[in-house]
């Protein structure tokens, strides 16, 4: 395989007929353990002593590996030399051959230059133990007298091409055996040769080659063996990279009008694509700078469409020119020639953005993951996908405020998820005429993309449930569809928000779901009497101390037991509860089982219309994205995984579902109701600090 692409690099005329190459060895890591962690066990870990190490040749003036043998180090050079200059020499003819004071031997010189036709050594001499002894071999004397300082210094090459290989690959080896992490060694030097090659045929700088390690293969196989390219995004692009074309359907997205344009679309409409168009289109029209942020709900997806929009600009992506201060006569004519320049892009690797030169438009891309992180910029545009992911405290406490200076628009994206959440809400706003300029809205079924064909689409939707169907291809606002609890909005019984207070004469179930600094602690309360959700209290970033202030106001406010989350963090909180908390006070673990059998209890309360709701929307929204997140026919454990989906909370549903476990389960009904339990002495309310 490595001849191959050395064939193919010569027939593009990357590779000279004979050229200048290095020769070096390096190491590659076989585990994740830190260097630190090595240092300050000073002898005692002999487990990570041992490494692969690999020797490389490689062309100079390309930074082609010519040639890659492996061994296991710390061990010296000079035994991988032969193997990895014949190798090399068979594959490609060699000139000159540079290396450093290891290879300083009669033997390896006339290796080169007698058998395998190399016209130039160059190996620094190495005093060894006598400094003084005379140098012996032809060879060898010939470096004394006349060593060739400044081609030597070319040597250096071999330490570039280490230093790329290890910074765009990485330093470690994933495999375990021997033998697997020499086969994995030979594969990133050929990934690497490919990377170069692609470079070149490409014609922009390898260090602007790759987003991702991920877009590897992607673009191995593309340019390679002839396979479109497609990189898990909402576009199959073409042989060339390009910004697409937008079809039929996306037009229509692209065609609203208004500040906050909201397309609620079926699974692979290119809702995704028509939006980055949009940003692209805009970045690249615009006279002023611009900031633009991609917000999704978890910085995965983020990356995915970095990834595909970074390609189809690859053609335009540059590295900006280094500027020197002009000198003052010259300032005129500098500003002239920056005007003319022809617009290119700036990938921006590590701060995950793209910036459009010379307007300095800049894309950025971000996770809504954790909203309070965001706050603190100024947009001119905003893109919000997948909406039904993204919390209504992100997108009206953080996102919005942040259009509020440059009178900034957004767009919004998402596959519906029920109708009691913000994205139902926004759509609904762009559908009324009095909004007509401040808000536009279309729904589009996943049948609009016209390059998804009928019968692909049939058997697409085979085996799916009617509602499952109406939801995710037809774009339809359906609530209860792949959740775990049904008819949430039929039980929320009025538009009143949680009570500020309990009610008068009122005993209320409190569960308590902890969080520490960066996570939500949720307190939820049921009304004994009515089974009515009328308590609720969401707070984080607070410490250990702020949080018990807060949770002993919110019990003073609705008064009667608690069930406190005992696990990871909770056993010192629980006892800090019991010891202030006057009322019974139960603590329940968190396992596999107990979290399934309370949220099994939750959901026959929704599905027998048990339970009532105040209209909480952080509640409401996390109990309808709730569901199941194994495959039940393929789980090999005995209980089902239950949670919300990637880059949501479910501290609400845990904390409600706590309360209704305490009430129906446990017994903790108040002192109103007769407790059967009390006669033998069970679930007695304590008349002291002790439980």
């Amino acid at each position: 395989m490595l001849q191959a692409v050395l064939a193919r690099a010569r027939q593009r005329g990357l590779l000279q007929p004979a050229v200048e190459a290095s020769i070096d060895a390096t190491g590659l890591e076989s585990h994740y353990v830190s260097h630190y962690f090595l240092q300050k066990q000073q002898g005692r870990c002999k487990r990570h002593r041992r490494w692969l190490k690999l020797m490389l040749v490689c062309d100079n003036r390309t930074h082609l590996i010519l040639g890659a043998v492996t061994g296991v180090g710390p061990s010296n050079d000079a035994a991988y030399f032969a193997p990895a200059i014949t190798q090399a020499a068979a594959l490609q003819p060699i000139q000159t051959l540079l290396g450093d004071a290891a290879f300083d031997s009669e033997g390896f010189h006339r290796l080169c230059r007698e058998e395998l036709g190399i016209e130039n050594t160059c190996f620094p001499i190495n005093p060894r133990r006598c400094p003084a002894a005379p140098v012996k071999g032809r060879y060898r004397r010939q470096m004394a007298k006349h060593f060739p300082a400044a081609r030597y210094g070319q040597r250096w090459q071999a330490e570039t091409v280490m230093s790329c290989l290890k910074r765009l690959l990485g330093p470690h080896l994933k495999a375990r055996s021997n033998a697997a992490r020499a086969c994995e060694a030979h594969l990133r030097v050929i990934t690497y040769n490919l990377m170069i090659l692609y470079a070149h045929l490409k014609s922009f700088l390898q260090s602007t080659l790759i987003t991702h390690h991920s877009s590897l293969s992607v673009l191995i196989t593309h340019h390679f063996l002839g396979v479109p390219m497609f990189d898990g995004s909402d576009n199959l692009a073409g042989n060339k990279p390009a910004v697409p074309t937008p079809h039929e359907g996306q037009e229509l997205v692209l065609a609203l009008r208004g500040r906050y344009r909201v397309a609620v679309c079926g699974r692979r409409f290119g809702k995704t694509v028509a939006a980055a168009i949009a940003v692209v289109r805009k970045c690249q029209h615009s006279q002023t700078a611009l900031r633009v942020w991609w917000i999704s709900p978890i910085q995965e997806q983020s990356d995915r469409v970095e990834r595909e929009i970074a390609y189809w600009l690859s053609e335009k992506i540059k590295c900006p020119p280094k500027r020197k201060a002009p000198k003052k006569e010259d300032k005129s004519k500098t500003q002239t020639q920056d005007t003319s320049a022809e617009p290119f892009w700036e990938h921006r690797k590590q701060e995950h953005a793209l910036v459009h030169h010379p307007s300095l438009s800049r894309i950025e891309f971000h996770s809504a993951h954790v909203p309070d992180r965001l706050r603190g910029a100024g947009l001119d545009l905003l893109v919000v996908d997948e909406a039904a992911d993204v919390s209504e405290y992100c997108w009206k406490r953080v996102l919005k405020p942040m259009l509020l200076e440059a009178h900034g628009e957004a767009f919004i994206l998402g596959t519906p998820r029920g109708t009691r959440n913000w994205l139902h809400n926004i759509y609904l706003l762009g559908q009324a005429a009095e909004n007509a300029g401040t808000y536009a809205s279309i729904r589009l079924p996943t049948s609009a993309n016209p390059n998804i064909s009928a019968a692909n689409l049939a058997e697409d939707l085979v085996g799916l449930a009617d509602d499952e169907i109406r939801q995710e291809y037809e774009a339809e606002f359906i609530d209860g569809v792949d959740s775990v609890f049904g008819h949430v909005a039929d039980c929320v019984d009025s538009g009143e928000p949680a009570l500020a207070r309990g009610r008068p004469g009122e005993i209320y179930i409190t569960g308590i779901d902890l969080g520490e600094h960066r996570d939500y602690t949720v307190l939820c309360s049921v009304a004994c009497r009515t089974d009515r959700v009328e308590g609720f209290a969401r707070f984080h970033h607070l410490g250990w101390h702020g949080q018990l202030a807060k949770i002993r106001d919110y019990l003073a406010r609705f008064p009667g037991p608690c069930v406190v989350d005992r696990g990871g963090p909770g056993d010192p909180i629980f006892d800090a509860i019991r010891r202030f908390h006057r009322e019974r006070t139960e603590a329940f673990t968190f396992t596999a089982g107990s979290k399934e059998q309370i949220v099994r209890g939750l959901a026959m309360a929704f599905d027998g219309r048990t339970i009532k709701l105040a209209n909480i929307p952080d509640l409401i929204g996390e109990l309808q994205a709730f569901k199941r997140l194994d495959d039940p026919g393929r789980s090999s454990s005995p209980h089902a995984k239950y949670g919300a989906p990637q880059g949501l909370h479910d501290d609400c549903v845990m904390a409600l579902a706590m309360a209704w476990w305490g009430l129906r389960k446990r017994g903790l009904w108040g002192e109103h109701t007769a407790n059967p339990f009390r006669q033998c002495g069970l679930f007695a309310w304590p008349d002291d600090d002790a439980t």
